[in-house]
Formats: C-alpha cells, sequence, structure tokens
C-alpha cells in the first residue's frame, strides 16, 4: 500500500471541498482568522486555567493597581493627588465620570486631574450597526474632568452566551472621522510608545488578550492603603498607576465590574466571575509592553497544515482498510482517537510554549468527516464510478468495434 495514491489525493480533495463549503450551509468563515480565532479558545482555555503555572508568574512591577472601592469624587481626589505627588508615568483612571454632581465633588476631582501630567480616562463607543465599520457614539468624561486627559475606549469583546466571558478587544476603532485607541493601548503608548507602535503594525481587528496575572501579581493600593502609606509610596514614580474598582476591599470580592476569563479555575461550570475589569485592562497593558502577543497561523501555513492533516488521516485509513481486512471498522475508531489525542496535544503545546493558536474547529472538523468521506468513497464513490466507466467503455468500444465490422467488407469490395 502506497502513501501516495490518487485514492488518498481524491479522498483529500472531498475533505477540503467540504470544509470550503461549510459556511454556505452554516455561515462559518473558513477563512476568517479573527472570527475562528476567538471562537476557538474555548478549548485552549485549557492552557490559561490548567496547564500554566500561575504561582511561578512573575509580577509585573510596571503597574500599580490603586483600589477606589466606594469612595466618592473627593475622597477619589485626594487619592490621586497623593499618588501624583510621587511623579507616576501615567496615570489611568477606568471610572465614567460621565456626569457631573455637586460642586463639593467635582471641584475637587476636576482640580486634581488637571494636576496630571500623563493622564487617560476612558470612554465608551457605542451604536454601532452589524454592516458599519463605525461607531456613532462616543461617551466622554464631563468636560471638566477631560480637559487635560486622553481618552481611551473601555469596550471590551464579550461572549454573552458564555456568562460575559472576556476574551479579545479590538486595539483602534473608527469613530466618525477619527480613529480612537483603547484604553490599554493609551496608557501603554505613553509609557513606551515603539511597544505600542509595533503592536498596531499587526493590523488585527481583533486582539485576544494573553492572560497571565490577576491581582496577586500586580502590586495593588487597597481603598486606604493610599491614605495610611502616603508618605511610603517613592515605587510609585515613572510607574503606570490604574485606578478602578476591585471590590468594597481587595479582600471581599462584589459582583460588579467583575468578569470570567479563561483564568477562571474552574474551566467547567465556572461558580463566580475572576477578574475586575481594571485587571482586563493591566493584562492586556502588560500583553503588549512584554510583547507576549498570542498569533494566529498564517492562512497558507494554517491551510497547508489543515490538508497535510485531511491527506495523513485517509491514507492511515487506506493503509488499515488493507492491513488490518475485518479488524479495520472495530480499529478505526480507536486509531482516529489517539491521532485525535495527539493532534490536540500538538495545538496546545504550541499555544503554550509559544503562543501560536491553531484553530480546533477546522482540525476537528476534519475527524470529524474523516471515516465517513473515506467509507463512503471506498464503498459507494469508487465502485460505481469505475462500475459507470466499465459500462459507458464497453458501450463505447462496442460501437466502435460493430462500426469497423461493417465497414470492412465495403473496403474489400
Amino acid at each position: 500500500m502506497k502513501f501516495f495514491s490518487i485514492d488518498n489525493i481524491i479522498t483529500t480533495i472531498f475533505i477540503i471541498l467540504f470544509l470550503m463549503f461549510l459556511p454556505i450551509f452554516f455561515g462559518i468563515d473558513f477563512l476568517n482568522t479573527v472570527q475562528n480565532t476567538v471562537q476557538d479558545l474555548k478549548i485552549t482555555d485549557m492552557v490559561f486555567s490548567q496547564i500554566r503555572d500561575q504561582k511561578n508568574e512573575q509580577k509585573d512591577t510596571n503597574i500599580v493597581i490603586v483600589n477606589i472601592g466606594y469612595l466618592n469624587r473627593a475622597q477619589v481626589a485626594e487619592q490621586l493627588n497623593i499618588i501624583n505627588s510621587y511623579s507616576p508615568k501615567v496615570i489611568g483612571i477606568d471610572v465614567m465620570y460621565f456626569s457631573e454632581k455637586t460642586p463639593e465633588m467635582d471641584l475637587p476631582l476636576a482640580d486634581a486631574l488637571s494636576k496630571i501630567k500623563n493622564l487617560v480616562m476612558v470612554g465608551k463607543l457605542e451604536s454601532k450597526s452589524d454592516t458599519s465599520e463605525t461607531f456613532d457614539d462616543l461617551l466622554l468624561p464631563a468636560e471638566k474632568f477631560r480637559q487635560n486627559a486622553k481618552i481611551g475606549y473601555a469596550n471590551f469583546i464579550l461572549a454573552p452566551e458564555e456568562f460575559q466571558t472576556i476574551r479579545a478587544f479590538s486595539p483602534k476603532e473608527k469613530y466618525k472621522n477619527t480613529l480612537q485607541l483603547a484604553f490599554s493601548l493609551q496608557i501603554a503608548k505613553i509609557f513606551n510608545s515603539k511597544a505600542v507602535e509595533d503592536f498596531l503594525n499587526r493590523d488585527n481587528e481583533t486582539e485576544i488578550i494573553n492572560f497571565r496575572r490577576n491581582i496577586d501579581k500586580y502590586t495593588i493600593l487597597d481603598v486606604d492603603d493610599v491614605f495610611l502609606k502616603k508618605d511610603s509610596l517613592q515605587f510609585i514614580k515613572d510607574k503606570i498607576v490604574l485606578f478602578g474598582f476591585l471590590g468594597k476591599t481587595v479582600n471581599t470580592k462584589m459582583n460588579e465590574d467583575i468578569f470570567y476569563t479563561p483564568m477562571n479555575p474552574q474551566y467547567l461550570g465556572k461558580a463566580y466571575p475572576d477578574m475586575y475589569g481594571i485587571v482586563v485592562h493591566a493584562n492586556a497593558i502588560t500583553m503588549i509592553l512584554h510583547k507576549d502577543q498570542i498569533n494566529a497561523l498564517p492562512d497558507i501555513l494554517r491551510l497547508s497544515i489543515i490538508g497535510l492533516l485531511a491527506y495523513f488521516i485517509m491514507a492511515l485509513f487506506s493503509f488499515m482498510r488493507i492491513k488490518l481486512g475485518e479488524w479495520y471498522e472495530s480499529l478505526s475508531l480507536l486509531v482516529l482517537l489517539i491521532v485525535m489525542a495527539f493532534v490536540l496535544f500538538v495545538i496546545l503545546y504550541s499555544f503554550y510554549r509559544f503562543n501560536y493558536l491553531m484553530e480546533i474547529k477546522e482540525v476537528f472538523l476534519v475527524f470529524m468527516i474523516a471515516e465517513m468521506v473515506s467509507e463512503s468513497y471506498h464503498g459507494s464513490i469508487k465502485p460505481l464510478s469505475i462500475e459507470g466507466f466499465k459500462k459507458v467503455k464497453n458501450k463505447y468500444f462496442r460501437k466502435k468495434i460493430s462500426g469497423d465490422e461493417i465497414q470492412t467488407p465495403k473496403i474489400l469490395e
């Protein structure tokens, strides 16, 4: 039995055609790397939650997160003044101060914000139709607060059918005639503009967040820490300081501004959201600054791997059909499961070790239809094709021979 044969090539072509025409029936874009990458992360979530040793992840000392808890605006202003006195490189505020309140609350906050040299505040993009690439609305902080600030939108890409799981974000979006950057990119740009330039040069509409750290891997200042330790915060100098909500206190988890991420320790049947929004932003910033992005395989390489995998499975089935005889049907499923487990291991290891993501869906579609295609081809398509060819051949040559027999006497005559 030859590894390279016309039968294996034909059955491989059948599989590829099936995958190519699948979008017509199910609306799955076989070539849309961004869409499929985000969807296929469900299985590779195991890398984030189970395979990586989170305890050995290094702390990101460039980022300090300040918990504002339920402080009012005047109290947050006091926090800001203390932090700003230590000259951080950039301060990012993940609090949506879209409306005005009393002067007693707003004036101290506006004054504190005006003194910050590098300030980034959150906005929120809204009103984008499915057919448009441009957002119609951008909610901004009240004018008195944003006088000295750059704005970065805080929108994440959520999967509502999966309990609001965050896996990705869009680095840039169009708002009317302007290009807006995400909150994390605006902050990272001030800290290291070259790293952000390199990140944007990837030109991906969507970027998967390479989650590695929760609050235990960042320097955290709880609600009262800023006030109690205000004379010993020298380590803040030249750091990124993020202000956001981490519960009433860090040790009291609240069900506000908190999300599921792939790092959730309960991979199946998630019990409780595991990461506050400000920490999600911190993970995105860390990923950008450390150049620790997740990469999708180029289309040509991805499609080549799918084609080679399909051919290998078809060749394996052909070999087993001849060598195993009556044992073929009993052992084919077992062999297929073994090969599937090996391929899954390669996919997970590539993601874990090299940050390369291979599309799970396409790979397992090959496994799902491989035996059906092989059986259909060898059991029906090939025999029927051969039989049909024989009938056409016999009919054609019979007519030719009959014609020769009629014409011969005429020539002799």
